[in-house]
């Protein structure tokens, strides 16, 4: 499909709901619907002669049941009836044969559209989302966007392959079923639809009242929030960790997995009467045929041919409560479906980028604005109800550069996010060679313009892939001239794997990762081996140490040539040489021309460029000052706050015990093995803890013993009206029939009371389950080394948090109680039949255990299809959320959709291994069943000898043939459960692979809570390093492999982790906020602070100023990650934070590298009184903000090659001296 057809398609409405939209889903695949359907209606008629064949039997039985009885029947007369029952148990099972067999090809035709379908829609979702504007992602968060993908995306597949033939089979069942009653009896068979009618009306009506529209509308937007949340939580865990937050004293996951429950549980108490009542009806037909029955056959005791009929609906009415149950499943289904579906088109019907109707092709390349105003769509997240953009007016020519200064928060990134169109302007126009960019096909405009962004973003795959998205069909050559120009084909030869070494870990592939230099220098070879004519250089050296700087400058001189350049920057001393300088502020540009130009002016650049000379000129240091209101070193103590540890310590407590987390003692997962995965299989799927499916399993298998009660009441029923038969003479026993009739009555309500606490636990212990693993879950990932969490996909933990945790409350809810019991009445029934008759007992039965076999042999086929399923639905899901994390870079290199090779292959293989898993399994299952259900046929032929020889009587024979008419369907769908169950018990395991994961070791807790060692013990040198990744091993992120690093004197390893960053404040390079209030985010650093301390911390990072420019101020909402925010408003909430940790550590990660000059002056003084007699370790790229440090420590290649002072540094003439010369040298480069 050509590009124009795909956008023609992305215009497209959807307006329509419920069965027709999700039917127009599948229109593509019609063809395969109409056919399965077709194998469906079939079925459903060789599914009901196996009840004919009971039928036609028993009239035989009752016909000659008067010989029978007196031993009378001549042998010609027994061979034929023999002959005849014979001939029907073999049409039973040939029927039930051929309806599988039908079922499966139905099954078979509608997965594969389902799957199809499924990929095509994934397809359109994420090429979507790739044509809509950027402020799209600010408005939502990217995990609810991945909820609707991934779970209810997946409901389609529920409707189209099994919703649609189980429909089709349940209508042509029922009609075909009340077809065939009618022929018998009008009456009985009005008696019937009448119960059947009561049923539904017990059960929908509660469903589909106002009330509970409204709580389902809820409990879906609850899921997806849930989904935003634990998104954010796995992303954001580094920050969770450094401010001493535990995944309970994050309240937004607290409270939103609770929310979770509680609604779930609300869904079920307003559903709970209505379904127990329900199931009561539907095992209870013949209740109502019973009376009814005997009043018809009471007028006339000794119509043989009424007895008849009154016996086929005692047998056969309660054959319809499975099809029954399956239509309530399927309703309850379609709600689900139909819900998840309207969130689908909420993204489908989003407007799109458009395109012009009649496309140009710029042959100029100089940009222009023309009185350009913008704001950001008016939500929640938006900064502010003012324009953002005020009569913007400029041009950028080709060949120059021109750069773009100003304040953060200003709208310079927004001016460069604008010439791509990913957002568009209200007013005004900005043109590329004189054409509108409204007026140049979209990727026509990408192809033209390419980007460096501040925010590096490499994919999880080989540094080679990396670079060659710039071009997808660049040589091998191509690619390394690329990286050469970009100064990084030197280290790239020094990884592992070199250009095939992966960045981050893809599907248990560890890979490596990067330093902020590094990464900046692979989006510049992305962007030379583009070669767009125009270049958008956004803080392109912000992170870079000074030789790496040096390369990077290298690099962009090699990249600008002869190119239209657009320079955002903070560093004024790269652009000080622009070919022209735009100041922007507040939205407006104040005044644009040359460098000394604008100095002679003395307006906003003038005091722009004097601030940075005074930044410059800044130094970090932790002596003391008069001015600092900082709490002495003295006051602090590294014990305990009793008083709060305690409060903190008592509502951690009581959220866990409301949620029942539980200590783990030892190691959870079970070696896999045939035998072990079958017998571990509850163990597997509860991920260690069975004993919370206990009860649920108890009162499940009890409710089913109370429901077997009715059946055999009315085989007594069954038995009395052959007695009259029997030649004896004597007449019907109706008050006995009264009798159980008034029983059954009785009956109903005493198996409603049984069924509710078998719901209750069934369902609400399930959600319960839910809600208590996902924050053990998330509790333990916490508690990880940071090391063990980067070597995770975090797309893959969330997945994990939510995805599988559903798939474990499904089998939890609607699987593994039912399937105990569906296991447990048979096989009571089995010890009860084996002392009526061993013989027929063992006929009936023998098969079910050869089918258990052929299941249970084929558990190694189902575990590796099962897996290979969840792997491909895992990478798919975490594909998606790297497609939307890095949406800005996949749009800016025209990799929109299928594209986007690595998504659309991770769609692709999760289509085929879902295939390959139901064609790999279905027909096992089916084959189970088959021969399972064969076992009537074989008790049958069995009955007609033991019948023939006189070794069993008629009444022994008849009771076997309506036990058998019932007995099979509780089998097979537990046979048919244990294969899903398997399923999830992958996602069990899973669970438990990461629970099994070591936490970091806690030897000498106690010991330093005793001591309560004061800070006046350490040492309050300011030490400077200049690698990240001994931050990260200070900070606890990953365990030394030798040596110690000590606090206070003591191992580092061996102090509880939560008390050693409870004394740590860090200030990151990369900033992430969660999607929450201003002031819920700066807060974060506190355990319940006040509002005044809050605007305190604010104050003294300057960010009080900014945010009460904000539309509601300190409760506005920031976007996920802190997308609403510019980098330097980001970096002074992050400020913030820590200042209100006020820890006595501070460590400092290029606090500064995304602040423009004046804030970067006001921001020094916040942090020169942040680390005011603290320990402070510094990472800094600019050396003159370190000279003053008390210690320097100079790292090569892993290794300290020098420490010391600033002048004795210098003096050695090592390493240090170099790196000053360099930055020296080149403190004056600048872009011309």
């Amino acid at each position: 499909m050509s590009f124009e057809d795909k956008y023609q398609l992305h215009l497209k409405k959807y307006t329509k709901t419920g069965i027709s939209r999700l039917l127009e889903m599948s229109e593509e695949k019609k063809i395969l619907l109409i056919f399965s359907s077709i194998s469906s209606v079939i079925s459903s008629v060789f599914s009901l002669i196996p009840y004919i064949s009971v039928y036609k039997i028993l009239e035989v039985l009752l016909k000659n049941y008067v010989f029978y009885s007196n031993n009378t029947r001549d042998t010609l007369g027994i061979e034929q009836d023999n002959q005849i029952i014979v001939k029907w148990g073999l049409i039973a099972i040939g029927c039930y044969v051929m309806s599988v067999i039908f079922l499966g090809g139905a099954l078979g035709l509608s997965h594969i559209a389902a799957f199809e379908t499924l990929y095509n829609i994934r397809v359109r979702i994420s090429e979507h989302i790739g044509f809509l504007p950027l402020g799209y992602l600010s408005k939502t968060t990217t995990g609810s966007i991945s909820k609707t993908l991934e779970q209810n995306v997946e409901n389609i597949e529920l409707f189209i392959a099994h919703t649609i033939p189980d429909i089709v089979r349940v209508a042509a069942t029922v009609v075909f079923a009340v077809g065939v009653f009618m022929h018998y009896n009008v009456i009985l068979t009005i008696i019937c639809l009448v119960t059947f009618i009561i049923a539904v009306v017990f059960q929908f009506s509660s469903m589909y009242d106002e009330e509970s529209m409204g709580r389902y509308k809820k409990y879906y937007d609850t899921m997806e929030k849930i989904s935003g949340t634990v998104v954010q939580y796995v992303y954001g865990i580094p920050v969770v960790k450094i401010f001493g937050k535990t995944a309970f004293s994050f309240h937004k996951l607290v409270e939103d997995i609770e929310a979770g429950r509680n609604i779930s549980m609300e869904i079920c108490n307003i559903c709970r009467n209505g379904f127990c009542l329900f199931l009561a009806l539907i095992e209870c037909f013949a209740v109502f045929v019973i009376p009814v029955g005997l009043f018809l056959l009471s007028r006339n005791e000794k119509d043989i041919a009424l007895a008849l009929d009154y016996v086929f609906f005692i047998i056969m009415s309660p054959g319809l409560a499975t099809p029954l149950y399956s239509l309530l499943m399927l309703v309850s289904n379609l709600q689900t479906i139909n819900e998840g579906n309207k969130r689908i088109d909420n993204i489908l019907n989003e407007d799109i980028v458009k395109e012009p109707e009649h496309p140009k092709i710029p042959t100029k390349y100089n940009v222009s604005f023309k009185n350009v105003t913008f704001n950001y769509e008016k939500s929640e997240n938006s900064k502010t109800t003012d324009n953002v953009l005020n009569d913007v007016c400029f041009e950028a020519e080709n060949g120059k550069i021109t750069a773009l200064v100003g304040p953060s928060g200003s709208g310079k990134s927004t001016i460069g996010n604008l010439i791509p169109r990913f957002w568009d302007v209200e007013k005004g126009e900005i043109c590329i060679g004189g054409i509108n960019v409204k007026d140049i096909k979209y990727e026509d405009l990408m192809d033209v313009v390419s980007f460096v962004f501040q925010d590096t973003f490499l994919f999880n795959d080989t540094v080679y892939e990396n670079i060659a998205v710039g071009k997808p069909n660049a040589t091998k050559e191509e690619v390394i001239a690329a990286s050469k120009a970009a100064q990084c084909h030197e280290f790239i030869e020094k990884l592992p794997d070199q250009y095939q070494t992966i960045i981050g870990s893809v599907e248990d592939k560890e890979g490596v990762l990067l330093s902020g230099g590094e990464k900046q220098r692979i989006c510049i070879a992305r962007a030379i081996l583009k070669n767009s004519p125009i270049l958008v250089l956004d803080e392109a050296t912000a992170y870079a140490d000074p030789e790496n700087e040096y390369n990077i400058q290298l690099a962009l001189k090699e990249l600008i040539k002869d190119k239209t350049v657009i320079v955002i920057a903070h560093n004024l001393n790269t652009i000080k040489s622009a070919d022209n300088i735009i100041v922007v502020n507040k939205g407006k540009i104040e005044e644009q021309g040359k460098h000394e130009q604008l100095l002679a002016n003395h307006g906003t650049y003038s005091d722009m460029w004097d601030a940075y000379i005074n930044s410059s000129k800044w130094y970090i240091s932790n002596k003391n000052s008069s001015s600092s209101n900082n709490t002495p070193v003295d006051d602090f103590n590294i014990g305990y706050n009793e008083d709060n540890q305690d409060s903190e310590k008592k509502s951690e407590e009581s959220q866990k015990q409301t949620l029942k987390i539980e200590r783990r003692e030892s190691k959870i997962s079970k070696k896999d093995g045939m035998l072990s995965d079958n017998l571990n299989i509850l163990y597997n799927v509860t991920y260690g803890h069975p004993e919370r499916l206990y009860k649920a399993i108890t009162y499940m298998i009890i409710s089913d013993i109370v429901n077997v009660i009715p059946f055999f009441l009315t085989i007594e029923v069954i038995q009395t009206v052959f007695d009259a038969f029997d030649g004896s003479g004597t007449p019907l026993n109706k008050n006995k029939i009264w009798i159980i009739s008034g029983i059954l009555f009785a009956f109903i309500y005493i198996m409603y009371l049984f069924e509710k606490p078998a719901y209750n636990h069934s369902y609400g212990d399930a959600y319960l389950v839910g809600a208590s693993g996902r924050m053990e879950l998330a509790e333990h990932i916490r508690r990880l080394p940071l090391g063990t969490i980067y070597d995770k996909d975090p797309g893959e933990m969330a997945n994990i948090l939510m995805n599988d945790f559903n798939t474990i409350e499904t089998a939890s809810s609607h699987m593994i109680p039912q399937i105990f019991s569906s296991l447990a009445i048979p096989i009571i029934s089995f010890f009860f039949l084996i002392f009526i008759d061993w013989r027929l007992a063992l006929a009936a039965f023998a098969p079910f255990l050869l089918g258990s076999l052929i299941l249970l042999f084929a558990t190694s086929l189902q575990d590796k299809l099962s897996t290979n399923q969840m792997k491909a639905k895992i990478n798919a899901s975490v594909r998606f959320q790297e497609y939307l994390n890095g949406i800005r870079c996949i749009k800016a290199y025209n990799l929109i959709g299928p594209r986007f090779e690595r998504l659309e292959k991770a769609f692709r293989n999760l289509k085929k291994e879902s295939i390959n898993l139901e064609v790999g399994i279905g027909p096992l299952v089916s084959l189970t069943g088959t021969i399972t259900h064969s076992g009537l046929a074989i008790m049958i032929i069995t009955g007609a000898y033991l019948l023939k020889y006189n070794k069993i009587n008629v009444s022994t024979f008849v009771t076997f043939l309506i036990i058998g008419s019932r007995i099979y369907d509780p089998l097979i769908r537990a046979l048919n459960s244990i294969a899903e169950i398997r399923y999830s018990a992958v996602a069990g395991k899973r669970v438990s692979k990461f629970l099994d994961i070591p936490l970091m070791e806690v030897l000498l807790m106690l010991i330093i809570l005793q001591t309560k060692i004061l800070f006046s013990k350490m040492s309050l040198d300011l030490l400077v390093l200049v690698k990240t990744t001994i931050l990260k091993l200070i900070s606890k992120f990953y365990d030394c492999n030798e040596g110690t690093i000590t606090f206070a004197g003591e191992d580092i390893s061996k102090i509880d982790p939560e008390f050693y960053m409870n004394n740590i404040s860090i200030v990151f390079q990369d900033v992430y906020l969660f999607k929450d209030t201003i002031a819920n985010n700066i807060g974060f650093g506190k355990e319940n602070p006040t509002k005044e301390e809050i605007i305190e911390a604010a104050k003294k990072a300057c960010a009080h100023d900014f945010i009460m420019k904000l539309p509601k101020g300190y409760d506005t909402m920031v976007g996920e990650g802190g997308c609403t925010l510019s980098g330097g408003e980001k970096q002074r909430i992050s400020i913030a934070r820590a200042v209100l940790k006020n820890s006595p550590v501070v460590l400092l990660d290029e606090a500064t590298s995304s602040l423009d000059p004046e804030n970067e002056v006001e921001v020094q003084k916040a942090i020169s009184d942040l680390i005011i007699g603290r320990t402070v370790i510094v990472i800094s790229h600019h050396l003159k903000t370190i000279k003053e440090a008390d210690n320097i420590v100079v790292l090569e290649n892993g290794s300290i090659v020098e420490q010391g002072k600033h002048d004795q540094l210098i003096n050695n003439n090592n390493l240090y001296r170099r790196l000053w010369d360099v930055q020296e040298k080149y403190k004056g480069w600048t872009m011309n």
